[in-house]
């Protein structure tokens, strides 16, 4: 037992020390094709470059440097792999921005923060002992809850069973059309919990537990759900959890989600040379740049005001002085529509509305939500839920991420269901 916890302390350490590696490999990827790619075929998107001064090169530098902190404190596992993914994610693209398009401080500086708070062991939380269920009761109960989740959409919408809906063409929109006219408020805070959240659980669960009529019972769901809503982002979601459950521990899951990005990258750069921009288009710029070009655009047009919410749950307290709430004046300021629903992530969400200071305790709350769940000590397999939960935040503000997209039903499965899990199964 004791040759055994050396061998992990140094896997630790190994796969430590390739994911600042490949971190810094993708930091120079995303620089180079920034450069070489994004301004040259995207620049009518507004992605442009004013140059790179010597003085903005060494800062990059040096915040680069500085954003490793979790890599040289004492972190557990989880808490090292959501600041890797902040820096991948958040971090990265919002840097090269920066370096080209003049873009405000703050934003890369709210991010450094929020990496040094979760990074912070004064944030820890005791670990945290709930009561769980037996396997099969677990089973149970999912089982159930993924049939009472689904009986509101079965009835309140219509289902579709067309070939050519899973080819991804336009009758997809054809059917979103439809179901705005049928949906209601409570189908639209049902639908992100029920399949960002439990489908995804049900299959994974099902994987980790041996139970695998439980994944094909949860696969079926998710096809019904897309004949139904036609969001595509239902097979991402079940497809990344399962990638994740399957490789079951983050010494293998990051390195490998990394590297797979640094070998994606370069078979795009390849095939951007003979013409083909469809791969790093996909990746490196709607992934990446898209949601920090998102962040410019909202300090740039927001620069002097602070909303305090008030297009939200604030509008009773607060007059907000548009027409249009936020991501609806983005899409017609940049993108030519108000129909372009411009949402921007937790970072600038908190920056246009508390401003720098007023917005840190939110990142703080983010940051304890992270230390909240390292405390229950989940099996390592279901990171992949915890992973779609950063990815959201890349794109929506914390309420209504935690409201809308799902993140508060995560935060109560994690507590009820999935807690205390990490020695269930090896």
């Amino acid at each position: 037992m004791r040759n055994l916890k050396q061998y992990i302390v140094k896997l630790d350490h190994f796969t430590g020390i390739v994911e600042f590696l490949f971190g810094g490999i993708i930091f120079l990827l995303f620089n180079y094709v920034y450069l070489d790619f994004i301004v040259v075929h995207y620049d009518y998107m507004g992605f442009v470059t004013n140059g790179v001064t010597l003085l903005e090169g060494v800062i990059a530098l040096v915040v680069f440097a500085f954003s490793n902190v979790h890599y040289i404190t004492k972190q557990s596992r989880f808490i090292r792999a959501v600041c890797t993914l902040v820096q991948l994610f958040f971090l990265f693209p919002n840097l090269v921005l920066w370096m080209h398009m003049d873009m405000p401080f703050t934003v890369i500086l709210s991010i450094l923060i929020f990496i040094y708070m979760m990074s912070w062991n004064v944030f820890d939380f005791p670990r945290i002992r709930t009561t769980i269920l037996s396997v099969n009761e677990q089973v149970l109960l999912l089982t159930l809850l993924g049939v009472l989740f689904f009986i509101p959409f079965a009835i309140g919408y219509n289902f579709h069973f067309n070939l050519s809906l899973f080819k991804l063409g336009d009758i997809i929109y054809k059917i979103r059309e439809e179901n705005d006219q049928l949906s209601n408020t409570f189908l639209n805070y049902l639908l992100s919990p029920y399949v960002k959240v439990l489908i995804p659980l049900l299959m994974t669960y099902g994987v980790i537990n041996k139970r695998y009529w439980l994944t094909g019972f949860g696969f079926l769901l998710m096809v019904l759900m897309f004949t139904l809503t036609a969001h595509k982002s239902i097979f991402f979601s079940a497809v990344v959890v399962l990638g994740f459950a399957v490789l079951r521990k983050i010494n293998w899951q990051l390195p490998l989600m990394m590297g797979g990005l640094i070998a994606v990258i370069v078979v795009g750069i390849v095939a951007s040379w003979y013409g083909d921009l469809l791969i790093n288009s996909m990746v490196v710029r709607r992934v990446f740049f898209i949601p920090a070009y998102l962040n410019y655009t909202y300090m740039e047009l927001f620069a002097d005001e602070h909303f305090y919410y008030s297009y939200s749950f604030m509008h009773n307290l607060i007059d907000y002085p548009y027409d249009l709430e936020p991501s609806k004046l983005i899409g017609e300021a940049y993108f030519g529509s108000p129909t372009v629903n411009a949402n921007n992530g937790f970072i600038s969400d908190g920056l246009i509305n508390l401003g720098f200071w007023g917005a840190l305790p939110t990142y703080l709350f983010v940051a304890l939500l992270f230390k909240l769940i390292d405390a229950l000590k989940i099996n390592e397999a279901y990171f992949g839920m915890f992973f779609l939960f950063i990815f959201t935040l890349l794109s929506s503000g914390l309420f209504t991420t935690l409201l809308s997209h799902g993140g508060f039903f995560l935060i109560l499965v994690s507590l009820f269901l999935i807690g205390n899990t990490a020695k269930q199964t090896k």
